[in-house]
């Protein structure tokens, strides 16, 4: 009975075993999942903070160039105390984006029009009309109002960034930048330009990797210029917030704000969260992005319950190999013979279908879509054995088409697995990365950490820009390519010159070289392992590279026609 049969209980036992290690290792692979995707969150955010700095930096840049504009050319407000209004209305007209534009005189400068004058152009609530006033028109005595940075610093020859207020009239938040102007040496007067700040949430929303996590920003003193929560905007300040909560992390994460840090602080209150804060040098601003500490935890979730239904998977089929194998190895010795027989005859199916499916893996036209109306591409595998260890392959990602062959060292089953597991890696790695010399050192350290027959893979690889020709190669240890150049004489054919680096799976420190090559209509590369140099007539002779390289300059029509005729050379 199957209960009571030793092949049953070796198998149970083994099960059982399997399941701690995997218990065990489900564990330790949980944290690490956790600690790899709160370390991809903070790549993300990172960059998507750099991405929101330069676009506030971009449109900061645009109103001190325009303030410099009027600063460097003083003429075109002094004529008369009306010559203002026009430039500044021409100002707003060229840089819709500024809200208003005004210039605060120096005492008594225009005797007439009293001791303060400030001509000020602003937008309407619409933005279709551009208003004039006067500061006395409304109400604004600067020259009194030792509050106003914006006169204070720049009357003494700074130029300067206020800090955000809320606009009086439209009731935006606004920054204002402010730029001294002089008469040589005499300072006469004060430009100032503001802008609206009312997208500053939205870019901080639309540059968030992650639509599950929210935004917020604070000036250099700590206030809240945007949140999440729109009733702190422009009335708390992060230490009192910091402060009110209690919480010690969000009290460190507010000092390291006011000194200007960037990092990642872990917070409890109101809920449990992960913070990246980023410091924008250019105003001394620190945006915020905060992700829910379930984001991170449901994918954490997601990969352990995909590892566990793999292993119940797994372990169904691992019992009912076990049980199989082993009660083939206990069954009557008398069947030995009889079995040995049966073995190698599945050992040659197997091959037959292993060499059938070796094939089936190698690419086919199709495989670059609509390209083979520009490219023409063809190539053919014929092992030493029933299967081996060579390799080609292409394929199309986006626009460039990744094509590369191999050499895998020895023969056979070992060989052919090892190709499998370069072909997978190669597959999987040009998904999000596609320079030649990356790829391979990324393969490279995929292949070491699997390789324990100390095997290695010699490669030569390209990623061609389809719609330029454009082609980026490295050459891992294989025999370099032929490149054909077409021309009106009929074309030339040579070995390529190439950077040879170390074959993959030797030594993971090898550092490996791209080269590149314009290939333009009509030229050819036709790339091969030492298969064909190295075949043998009847006298032992070695068909050499002089024979292949005189063998490629005759013309041919197709890619296909090449690779048939140097076949029917080397066998």
């Amino acid at each position: 009975h199957l209960l009571g049969s030793v092949s049953f209980k070796v198998a149970v036992f083994a099960i059982s075993l399997v399941v701690v290690i995997f218990i065990i290792t489900g564990s330790i692979a949980t944290r690490y999942s956790y600690k790899t995707a709160a370390e991809t969150a903070l790549r993300e955010s990172t960059a998507a903070m750099r991405f929101a700095t330069k676009a506030l930096n971009e449109e900061l840049e645009l109103v001190e160039q325009t303030a410099h504009f009027i600063s460097d050319r003083p003429e075109l407000i002094t004529n008369d105390p009306m010559s203002a209004y026009k430039p500044l209305q021409e100002l707003l007209f060229a840089y819709p984006d500024i809200a208003t534009a005004g210039i605060m005189f120096r005492e008594n400068y225009y005797p007439s029009m009293g001791r303060e004058y400030a001509p000020i152009a602003k937008w309407n609530e619409t933005k279709d009309t551009i208003l004039t006033c006067n500061s006395i028109d409304m109400g604004f005595a600067y020259l009194d109002a030792p509050q106003d940075t914006n006169w204070m610093e720049s009357s003494q020859g700074f130029e300067s960034w206020s800090e955000p207020f809320i606009s009086p009239t439209s009731g935006v938040m606004r920054i204002a930048y402010s730029v001294p102007l002089y008469h040589g040496e005499d300072l006469f007067a004060v430009l100032c330009l503001s802008i609206d700040m009312d997208w500053l949430q939205d870019l901080l929303n639309d540059c968030n990797p992650h639509n599950d996590g929210v935004t917020a920003a604070v000036s250099q003193y700590g206030t809240v210029l945007c949140s999440y929560d729109s009733t702190t905007v422009m009335r708390d300040n992060i230490m009192d917030l910091a402060q009110a909560s209690g919480d010690t992390a969000y009290i460190r994460l507010a000092n390291e704000v006011m000194q200007g840090h960037n990092g990642v602080v872990h917070i409890h209150d109101p809920e449990s969260s992960i913070i990246y804060f980023h410091h924008v040098p250019s105003t001394d601003w620190t945006f915020f992005f905060v992700y829910p500490d379930t984001l991170l935890s449901e994918q954490t979730a997601h990969f352990y319950w995909r590892m566990a239904c793999i292993f119940c998977v797994a372990i169904v089929v691992l019992f009912f190999l076990l049980t199989w194998g082993i009660f083939r190895i206990i069954k009557p010795f008398s069947h030995k013979l009889q079995n040995i027989s049966e073995d190698k005859a599945r050992i040659e199916r197997d091959l037959k279908i292993a060499s059938t499916l070796q094939q089936h893996m190698l690419p086919k036209p199709s495989a670059i879509g609509t390209l083979t109306n520009t490219i023409d591409i063809a190539g053919t595998l014929i092992p030493a054995r029933s299967i081996g260890g060579d390799i080609y392959d292409y394929f199309r990602r986006g626009d460039k088409l990744v094509f590369c062959i191999g050499d895998v060292s020895g023969k056979g089953i070992p060989a052919s697995l090892f190709m499998v597991v370069v072909r997978t890696l190669l597959h999987e790695i040009t998904r999000w990365e596609l320079q030649p010399d990356k790829i391979m050192t990324r393969l490279n350290h995929g292949l070491l950490r699997t390789n324990s027959e100390n095997m290695f893979c010699t490669m030569f690889l390209c990623v061609m820009d389809t719609t330029s020709g454009h082609t980026a190669y490295c050459n891992a240890g294989h025999t370099p390519p032929v490149l054909y150049r077409h021309n009106q004489d009929g074309g030339e054919t040579n070995f390529m010159h190439t950077h040879i680096d170390l074959p993959l799976g030797i030594e993971e420190s090898t550092i490996y070289h791209t080269d590149e090559l314009s290939l333009n209509k009509g030229d050819a590369l036709f790339l091969y392992t030492d298969g064909v140099t190295e075949a043998e007539n009847t006298s032992a002779q070695q068909f050499g590279e002089n024979s292949t390289l005189q063998l490629l300059q005759a013309h041919y029509d197709t890619s296909r026609e090449v690779v048939d005729t140097v076949l029917q050379a080397v066998r």
